[in-house]
Order: C-alpha cells, then sequence, then structure tokens
C-alpha cells in the first residue's frame, strides 16, 4: 500500500514539476493607439488567461511551454500571438465583427453568422453547466426565446423541449436533437401501462425520463437552437419542430496533457406544495367524524379528541389542532452528487479528449424509491492534416432510476398512488406519525380510515426500477479534394437497452376488521425490455468558388439515410400469491404478454446553393426530398425547399463599427415535411379475442389453437406527409462595439395535412383510421435583446431579455364537416383540437348562465345548474414568455441570475380536484362555510324570464358545491399556467493563477448555485408547478397533471479545476 501511496505522490509532484512558470505583461491598443479595456487574453489550448485593466496593460502567469496567445475583444478581430522568448508582449488589435467568425449550422455546415438567412441562439458550455443542472434540456429553460420546457419534478424525469408552439395535433412536436452532427434517440421511457397504449396516460404510471437527458452537460461545448424550418429543413422530415445541435468538446491540436475536473454537491427541498386551507378539521358535514378522510369537519378548537379506529379496545387522543406542514414534513431533504472529470491532449496531427462523469440523486421523498444513477464516459478524437481529417467518438451510458407511480391507484394491480394518499389526509394529522405502517393503528385493516391507505404502504410495497445501457458512436471523414471541392462522410449509431421491474404488493384486508369495506389490492409484478436503434449515415460534397473579386458562391449536395428500429416486450401478473414475492411465478392467473416492433426507414436527397455578393448581401437555397417507409409505397416521396437571404446594410453602407457593429436584415422560406407512425397504410393482425357478453371476452389460444384476427385500425393507401409552411422575417442590430444587441423575428408557420386518427363506424368492421385533416397555424414575434451597460477592466455588468409572442390557431380539420377533435380526456374535463381555437383548447363542465353571465341555480337549493354543453376554458398556450438575465462581474467575482416568467393558458389539475373533494382546498373556507346565495344567481321562471335567486346552499351542500357533482366542482380544476421562476442564481469566485499554481492547478474555481429558488402563480393556482407534467412528453401530455410530485428547489456549491 505505501508503494501505491508513494507512486502517487511523486506522480503528482511530477505533473507539477512540469507546470514551471514565468510571468508575461503587455498593452492592447486599437489602430489608434488607444488602450482596450477588459480585453482578453488566453493561453492557446488551456484556460490560463486574464483581460486587460484601464490602461490596457495584462500580466498573465503561463507555463514554460505556452506558444500561442489567444486575444479578443467585443468588436475587434480575434488576434493568435507566438509568445516567444520576450516577457513583454504588446498587441494591436483591428476592428473586425464577432459574426464573420464561422458557426455550426444542419449537417454541420459551418457558415459565417452574418451570412444566416434565419435566426437561432447559441447557449455556451458556461451557460448550460453553472448551476449544475443534471439535465442539459432543463437548462435551456429561461434562456431562449419562444422556446418551452416542461419537466416532470421526479428525479430524472422527462423534460419536453417544444419551439414556436405546438403544430401537429397528434404526430411529434419535440425539436430533434443532433449531437456532433448526427441524430440521436429522444425516446420517452414510461411505464409499461402507457407503452402498451400511449393514450393510457392517467391511470397509474411512471415516468423514468427521455434519453435526450442522458448527455453529460460537462461534455457539452455549447447548444445552438434552430427555430425555423429554413435552419431545419436539411435535416429533413424529423426537424419540422426544429432542432437542438449540441457541439460537444473536443481536444486541440498541439495542445500538452491537461486533466480537468468538476464536481458538485446539491441540496433539495419541495418548493411548491399546495396552500392548503388551516381551519377546518378531519370530518364531514361540519361534524367531527373520526374515521373520515376529509377536512369537511369543525373548526380546530384545539381540544384533545379521539379519533381513528378502535384496536384491541384502544383508541388514539390527539389534540384538534391544524397541522400547517403535515404535508411538507412527509417530505425530506434531497441530495445530488456529480463529478466529471475529462483528459485532453494533442500532438501537431491529431488531438483526443477523454471523459467520465458520475450523478447521483436521491429526491425529496423517504426511501430510494425516486433515485437516479448515471455513469457516462465519452472518447472523441481526430487525425490528419491540411487534406484528409479522420475522427470517431464514442459514448457510453449506464443509466438507474427509481421512480414512483402517479396517476389513479389501481386496485386490481400494483396499488394506490401515495401522492394520492397524501392529499387527501385531514388537515389536523401529523402524516409522519404514519410511518410505522406495520403499527396495528395504522396497518392496512386499522387505518384511520376505509377511504384512503396509509401512504408509508405505498411507499415501501411498490417500485418501479429502470435500467437502461446506450453505447452512441460516430466516425467522419472530411477530405479536401481540391482547394475549392470538400468531400464530408458521417455516419452514426444510437443502440440502447433497457429494462422495467414495477412492482406492487398485495394489501388484502383481513375480513371483520374497521376497513374491511375498503377494497383489497391484488398486487401486480411487470417486467419489461426496451430496445431501441438508430443508425444515420450522411455524405456530403461542398464546392466553393469566387467567381469574381465581389461574388462567391458556395454548393453542397449529399445524400441521408436514416433507420430507426425499436421493439418493446412486456410481461405481467396480478392478484399476487404470497405477498411480498415479486416474481412472474407468483400467481394462479396467466401472465398478460405483449410485444411490439416498430422499423422505419427514410432516405434523402438535398442541396444547397449559397450566394454571397460584396461581403454584405447573402442569399440561400436549399432543396430535400424524402422518401419514407411509413408513406404509401406509391406515393413516399415528398420535397420540400427552403430559400434565405441576409444583408449587412451596416457593411453596404461602411458604417462606423465603433457605434454601428453590425445592421442586418434577413428573411427566409421553408417547407418540412413530417412523415406518419408506423404502420399505418395497412392493416395489421393482432392476437384474436371474441366478446362472451356484458364485460368478458374469450381470449385465444383456445384449446391449444391459436388465432389472429384483422386489427380495429384501417389502413390508409393515401396518406400523406405533414407539410409545414414558413415564412420568417428577421433584423439583428448590434451597437456600440455589441454593447447594445437588438435581435428581433417575425413568423408565420403553417402545418397542413396533419396526420390524425379519427373514429370510425364499428359496423365498418373497424374503430379507427389515420388519415390527413386539417391546418395549424403558429405566428408571432421572439425578441432578444442583450446590453453591457458597464464594461471596464475590473467591472462588467450584462443583461439579457427574451420575448415570444406566439398565436396558435385550428385552422381547419379537413374537408369534412367535423370542427372538433378529442385529443385527450378526463373527469368530463377535454383538451381539443377545434376549429377556431388554439390547439389544446381545453373545455369543462360549467354552470348554466343567462346571456348576460348570470349563474342560473336550482330553486330547491340554490345550486348553479349544469349547463348543456361544455365551455371552453382557455388553451394550453401561453399569451407570452419572457426570460431575464443578469451578470455581474468584478476581478474574480462573479454574481449571474436567470428568471422567466410565463403569462396565460390553463391546465387540469387532479391536486385540484382531490384536495376540493376533500375540503383541504383553500377556497372552501369561502364564507367561513356558513350558508350563501351564489352572488348574482337567478332561476328560471319557465317562461323565459329570470328572477333573482332566493336560496341559499346549505350546510349539507356546501361539500356538494365544492367538491362532489356540481359544475362549479368542475371548473375549478381547471388552473392558469401563469408564473413566474427565479430559475438560477450563481456565484462564483476564480482563484487567482499565481495562487492555484503554487499548487500545480490552473482554472481553478468555486461556485455557490442555487436553481428555482423562487416560484410564484396567481392567486387561481395555489396546488401546483405548472411546469410539472405527470404525463410524459407529447402534446396530450400538455393536459395537465395526475397527483404529480412536487417541484424542487436546489442549493448548492462546485469545484472546477485543471492539471
Amino acid at each position: 500500500m505505501k508503494r501505491y501511496i508513494y507512486v502517487i505522490v511523486s506522480l503528482f509532484f511530477f505533473v507539477g514539476s512540469s507546470w514551471a512558470q514565468r510571468s508575461i505583461s503587455g498593452t492592447i491598443t486599437d489602430v489608434d493607439g488607444e488602450p482596450l479595456i477588459g480585453a482578453n487574453v488566453i493561453v492557446k489550448g488551456t484556460t490560463i488567461g486574464t483581460a486587460t485593466d484601464f490602461d490596457g496593460t495584462y500580466e498573465l502567469s503561463i507555463p514554460d511551454d505556452a506558444e500561442t496567445l489567444v486575444v479578443s475583444y467585443t468588436g475587434y478581430t480575434t488576434k493568435e500571438v507566438t509568445v516567444g522568448s520576450s516577457n513583454t508582449i504588446d498587441i494591436l488589435l483591428t476592428e473586425g465583427l464577432t459574426l464573420s467568425e464561422a458557426v455550426v449550422t444542419a449537417l454541420g455546415l459551418e457558415r459565417e453568422e452574418k451570412s444566416l438567412g434565419y435566426g437561432f441562439t447559441q447557449v455556451s458550455s458556461d451557460e448550460i453547466t453553472e448551476a449544475r443542472n443534471a439535465s442539459p434540456l432543463s437548462s435551456l429553460a429561461g434562456k431562449v426565446a419562444g422556446l418551452q420546457v416542461s419537466t416532470n419534478p421526479q428525479a430524472g424525469g422527462s423534460t419536453e423541449i417544444v419551439l414556436r408552439g405546438y403544430g401537429s395535433a397528434t404526430g411529434a412536436n419535440t425539436a430533434l436533437i443532433i449531437v456532433d452532427g448526427v441524430p440521436v434517440n429522444n425516446g420517452g421511457n414510461v411505464s409499461v401501462t402507457t407503452f402498451n397504449n400511449a393514450n393510457d396516460d392517467f391511470n397509474r404510471s411512471q415516468d423514468f425520463g427521455n434519453q435526450g437527458n442522458d448527455i453529460n452537460p460537462d461534455d457539452i461545448e455549447s447548444i445552438s437552437v434552430l427555430k425555423g424550418a429554413a435552419a431545419t429543413a436539411l435535416y429533413g422530415n424529423r426537424a419540422a419542430n426544429g432542432a437542438i445541435l449540441i457541439t460537444t468538446k473536443s481536444g486541440s491540436r498541439n495542445q500538452k496533457l491537461a486533466i480537468n475536473y468538476t464536481g458538485s454537491f446539491a441540496l433539495s427541498n419541495v418548493n411548491r406544495l399546495p396552500h392548503l386551507q388551516n381551519t377546518y378539521g378531519q370530518g364531514w358535514s361540519g361534524l367531527f367524524d373520526p374515521i373520515e378522510n376529509g377536512s369537511w369537519g369543525p373548526k380546530a378548537d384545539g381540544k384533545e379528541r379521539l379519533w381513528g379506529n378502535t384496536v384491541n379496545n384502544s383508541r388514539l387522543l390527539k389534540p384538534f389542532n391544524i397541522i400547517e406542514d403535515n404535508l411538507r414534513d412527509f417530505y425530506e431533504t434531497g441530495t445530488n452528487y456529480t463529478n466529471s472529470v475529462s483528459v485532453t491532449g494533442g500532438s501537431e496531427n491529431a488531438s483526443f479528449r477523454m471523459s467520465y462523469s458520475n450523478t447521483q440523486e436521491d429526491g425529496v421523498v423517504p426511501s430510494d424509491n425516486d433515485t437516479y444513477k448515471r455513469n457516462t464516459f465519452s472518447l472523441k478524437g481526430d487525425m490528419g492534416n491540411e487534406t484528409l481529417n479522420v475522427g470517431a467518438s464514442i459514448d457510453y451510458v449506464n443509466k438507474r432510476q427509481q421512480a414512483l407511480a402517479t396517476g389513479q391507484g389501481d386496485d386490481a394491480g400494483g396499488g394506490k398512488v401515495i401522492f394520492q394518499e397524501l392529499i387527501q389526509i385531514p388537515r389536523d394529522h401529523q402524516i409522519v406519525d404514519y410511518r410505522n405502517y406495520n403499527d396495528p393503528f395504522f396497518n392496512i385493516d386499522n387505518f384511520y380510515t376505509p377511504y384512503a391507505q396509509n401512504p408509508y404502504f405505498g411507499l415501501n410495497e411498490q417500485g418501479g426500477e429502470f435500467e437502461e445501457n446506450r453505447l452512441r458512436a460516430s466516425t467522419w471523414v472530411n477530405l479536401n479534394i481540391t482547394p475549392e471541392l470538400k468531400l464530408t462522410a458521417r455516419g452514426g449509431a444510437d443502440v440502447s437497452g433497457g429494462n422495467i421491474f414495477d412492482f406492487g404488493n398485495s394489501a388484502r384486508i383481513t375480513p371483520g376488521s374497521p376497513n374491511s369495506t375498503a377494497n383489497d389490492v391484488v398486487g401486480r409484478v411487470t417486467e419489461a425490455q426496451i430496445n431501441r436503434r438508430q443508425l444515420n449515415t450522411d455524405v456530403l460534397l461542398t464546392y466553393t468558388k469566387d467567381l469574381t473579386s465581389r461574388i462567391n458562391l458556395d454548393l453542397s449536395g449529399g445524400f441521408n439515410a436514416n433507420e430507426r428500429y425499436s421493439k418493446f416486450t412486456s410481461t405481467y401478473i396480478t392478484d399476487l400469491t404470497i405477498p411480498g414475492f415479486y416474481n412472474l411465478s407468483n400467481t394462479s392467473q396467466p401472465p398478460t404478454s405483449d410485444n411490439t416492433i416498430s422499423l422505419r426507414r427514410l432516405y434523402g436527397v438535398f442541396g444547397i446553393a449559397n450566394f454571397s455578393f460584396d461581403n454584405w448581401l447573402y442569399a440561400s437555397v436549399t432543396a430535400r426530398n424524402d422518401w419514407s417507409s411509413t408513406l404509401p409505397k406509391d406515393n413516399n416521396s415528398f420535397f420540400y425547399p427552403a430559400v434565405t437571404l441576409s444583408a449587412v446594410l451596416s457593411d453596404l453602407l461602411e458604417l462606423d463599427q465603433a457605434t454601428f457593429s453590425l445592421i442586418k436584415l434577413r428573411a427566409s422560406y421553408a417547407q418540412a415535411g413530417n412523415d406518419a407512425p408506423t404502420y399505418r397504410v395497412n392493416p395489421v393482425y393482432t392476437a384474436g379475442d371474441a366478446r362472451a357478453g356484458g364485460f368478458g371476452s374469450i381470449g385465444i389460444p383456445i384449446g391449444g389453437i391459436n388465432a389472429f384476427e384483422v386489427g380495429d385500425l384501417l389502413g390508409n393507401e393515401k396518406l400523406q406527409p405533414e407539410i409545414t409552411t414558413e415564412l420568417e422575417f428577421g433584423a439583428d442590430i448590434r451597437l456600440f462595439r455589441e454593447r447594445v444587441n437588438i435581435d428581433v423575428a417575425y413568423y408565420n408557420r403553417k402545418t397542413t395535412d396533419q396526420i390524425i386518427q379519427v373514429p370510425l363506424d364499428p359496423t365498418t368492421g373497424f374503430t379507427n383510421q389515420t388519415t390527413n385533416l386539417g391546418e395549424v397555424e403558429n405566428k408571432g414575434i421572439e425578441l432578444l435583446l442583450g446590453l453591457v451597460p458597464v464594461r471596464t477592466a475590473d467591472f462588467s455588468w450584462d443583461l439579457t431579455f427574451n420575448y415570444n409572442k406566439n398565436e396558435n390557431n385550428v385552422v381547419s380539420l379537413g374537408e369534412t364537416d367535423q370542427t372538433q377533435l378529442v385529443l385527450n380526456s378526463n373527469f368530463n374535463i377535454e383538451m381539443r383540437a377545434e376549429v377556431g381555437k388554439p390547439l389544446g383548447a381545453i373545455y369543462a363542465p360549467a354552470s348554466a348562465k343567462t346571456t348576460d353571465g348570470s349563474i342560473i341555480v336550482n330553486p330547491s337549493n340554490g345550486l348553479p345548474q349544469a349547463a348543456d354543453d361544455l365551455e371552453y376554458r382557455g388553451s394550453i398556450n401561453p399569451d407570452f414568455t419572457m426570460g431575464f438575465g443578469t451578470g455581474l462581474s468584478y476581478k474574480n467575482f462573479r454574481l449571474s441570475a436567470n428568471a422567466d416568467y410565463r403569462k396565460g393558458g390553463v391546465m387540469y389539475s387532479y391536486t385540484a380536484r382531490l384536495n376540493y373533494f376533500v375540503g383541504n382546498a383553500w377556497n372552501t373556507q369561502y364564507n367561513d362555510r356558513e350558508p350563501f346565495i351564489i352572488p348574482g344567481s337567478v332561476v328560471d321562471n319557465g317562461d323565459g324570464t329570470y328572477s333573482e335567486n332566493q336560496t341559499a346552499i346549505d350546510r349539507s351542500n356546501i361539500f356538494t358545491y365544492w367538491g362532489s357533482n356540481s359544475p362549479t366542482h368542475e371548473q375549478n380544476h381547471i388552473i392558469p399556467r401563469t408564473f413566474f421562476k427565479l430559475r438560477e442564481v450563481v456565484f462564483t469566485y476564480e482563484i487567482p493563477q499565481e495562487w492555484s499554481s503554487k499548487v500545480h492547478l490552473n482554472n481553478t474555481s468555486i461556485s455557490f448555485f442555487g436553481r428555482n429558488l423562487v416560484i410564484w402563480t396567481p392567486e387561481d393556482n395555489h396546488f401546483v408547478d405548472p411546469e410539472g407534467s405527470t404525463f410524459g412528453t407529447g402534446l396530450s401530455s400538455q393536459m395537465g397533471e395526475f397527483s404529480t410530485i412536487p417541484t424542487n428547489a436546489s442549493y448548492g456549491m462546485s469545484l472546477k479545476f485543471g492539471l
């Protein structure tokens, strides 16, 4: 052991001794000799650097073997300077646009930013990682105009990214994710219930996250968000909803071996719990009842009362006091540990980067049933010369997750859902007292009420486990055939295999016990496998030629092939013979199995022509044609073009760059396609099944003979692709050496030939058919504003603001008389696609009203009469969204923060529904629960006239009004989506290089961060975080939540250093 310690220590000092330092200094000026304040000086290939002071001077300790300095300043051309032997290096910078630098666009093509005829937003590595969010997709929230994020708050839960609104009624709306030019899988890992029936998203289910969050954030160099069809058309039909381009970090040529480490630790607490009434306790109809699960009892008076069931001739006794934090006390402090290390290096003709990261998160629910563990390994390298360059990368991810069920409990299967059980506990009960669920007073036989189950039983006797191994690999070749002609070939594979183990113990109540009237839970065990594979190949030939001294031509053409395969296999049993034995053999009933296989291919050819005139006028024409295997064989080809224009007026007019850094106008027109789901052209066969009367059925096989029948889905040999057509205009204005930056865009996007599954008359022999119906329009404006009010050598202050207003409208539902389509529904609430309304219109039961809006009531009891039809309550779409960011830097200190605000939109909340039902909701205190007359209500006289209502709702109907069979009861379950969130606050101290070099370190910093520290919602939503979802991803998930877990606030610290 001593020998190993000696070797490690010796190696440490050897590495340290190789980092011998020397000090250099100098002055950075412009062509007029004026000092440049705050210019950056960095040793190339490292993170060692500094900034100039008020006099434009700098001083920097650098390694003896440093060869090149990279000097940059906003509004000036970046310059590389050879270090040499002198310790004094003065540098002259010339004015120039940072927009002359190349940016990565579709298919990995590099273009000057000022030449782009469409808007895009680039998010840097620091912005992604500074708050140490384990999800790279969630870290985009509030930073990009027109980008909406929805998340599941459980550890490792799903994140959905939607750009410029929802355009497809039943198809994909999520942006395509591209990593280093190769599309990757972003499949959602949901429960077996949802895999077997995508429309069943309300019953007991788990969310095991989506694959887009598998990427290690510390491996990301930048994320470019392409929102318009013109920006994404080259990626084909999958990018019709935008694209997220992730560029990962690489090694550098001529770079010495470097090691970088980042570690962080964070704590989490619930930050949004229902804001409940704190006046009334256990009981019903205003009277105390020791076995009720609601808070419809009397006011808490502090007197001691017996409660619960009689057990062995004993009762429980406690003061009748409100426990205001009984929900919050149930949850514990969650933890998150992340460690990431990378090794980079390079020679004259090669470079590499290797990294490993480990993330371990334990959520806020007591026990280990909400944990997330992710290990990633990445290796990326390239080699070559100016003529030929080849490279490859490989990423391995192992992910293990335990997730709690949400949705509706299942007594005929896995059991109750703990979040349902928690929110119906009376306000005077201390939930943590139930912790010992085997205690005679708290077990399933004797728990205080037969109407609910001890939440600690579900917490300890249920579980959902998921493990996935994933391998992403890509390789590329860049060949410069001539100075004008370049060939690029790229191939990639994304292969994953996952396993689900879901179990719920049986809970059979002893006959004759106090709770024997309650349902038994029979128990369930499920095992499933999910296998996915994606293969992608691109070949691209590019020709660049200066036709004249003022005209440049850039031509590209290529080919793309993409294959996606998935296989899902599941088996489950119910009615466990032996409690607590979670094995598929533990039942007397036959197991139920399901197997689904999907294979699809897409081939595409594309071309791009880029023109530039006099370095101020740029035009681009692109075209792509795809052939999809999911469309009819004789009609599976679809073509879509794009045209963009960019005019840099500041260059044309030769404006003073010190004032007008950039004045650019842009315009684009583009189309993008979206093909159909698999197996919709022809009917498919399914296992035979026959009705046996009532709810019964006869399953196949019978007597050892198997049989199949044509499924209920009628094929459609005339199916066409969805086509999205978008027109965009924009301007990019940068003033005062880019200290004022304004980017504004207007877009109008229409998606036609919506691919929708519609019901058929069962007499046809089928129940559904997938067809093309309708048109959805999204139009809006986006604004991005950046300001640098102060910038000196020691202090700077920057501000960012983004704004998006999107108007969504269902223009038609095809050439039929149909004007609406139900997309999702639950408890009489519907989410619809309806002509003339935004996509995702929410309808709910309502009170009958007169033409002037007065509520019509029943004259016998004063309760509202129900309207004949459901009432439009709003849509899932926001009126507008805004994001704010700021950063203050003083010497080695930096404080940054960002926040966002969403106005408008509504959602369904089961949490609201159940809290109203049990009397825990804040509003149920109205009028001190005394009889009241609904303000402004009227009575129908039966002759077309109305008279003022004089009938009060009495005490016995207070519950009916708020929590039971009343249209008001249903309306209250629709809550606003409006919110304000303080997303991130980060304080960083960069340790001076002269200090860290003494312990042989560089680029050392320590940060303290907080995430989701503040959330505000309007008073009509005192229940949940509007961003939280329990339905995975997709348009239907936006209907709302069903007994969701609360969202969390996190705070912690991180450490970075290099060797």
